[in-house]
């Protein structure tokens, strides 16, 4: 394994073939299984695919990372078509089918908190704003005490 990579081209057939490595390594993406959480096997993982693309483990992580992003950026376009676009939910990046396993284990952001309500916000703006006037009370407080 190589501290740092000079020549690191990624070309389509080296990329499919990571994915497909990636997809085969469940230990680096599928979050609802044991071994996801065990970082020497991720770790010795990481190394196996650095060794095997002729990188180092922060190039693999940077790659994976650079997938997932892609993979996501290409999600919003295919879901953002409009309904007179053609009915295909594929994308037109070539890796964007390879990465569908990723969407069995990945929850967007945006779903993980519940919509609130203006009602909502306006209670929380108030509560906020009442301990922000709590502090800026004490210490105006504390100033006239220690003069």
């Amino acid at each position: 394994m190589r501290l740092f990579s000079y020549d690191m081209k990624w070309n389509n057939e080296k990329t499919t073939s990571f994915i497909d490595d990636y997809h085969n390594s469940p230990e680096l993406w599928n979050n609802k299984i044991s071994e996801y959480k065990d970082s020497t096997l991720k770790n010795d993982k990481l190394k196996e695919l650095a060794t095997k693309y002729n990188c180092t483990v922060v190039e693999i992580k940077k790659k994976i990372k650079n997938l997932r992003s892609a993979f996501h950026r290409e999600r919003k376009r295919v879901q953002k078509k409009k309904s007179g676009s053609s009915p295909s939910k594929k994308g037109k990046w070539f890796a964007y089918e390879l990465l569908t396993f990723l969407l069995d284990v990945d929850i967007p952001k945006s779903t993980l908190s519940t919509a609130s309500t203006d009602e909502e916000d306006y209670e929380v703006s108030l509560l906020v704003n009442k301990y922000i006037l709590n502090i800026m009370f004490q210490v105006y407080i504390s100033t006239i005490y220690k003069s």
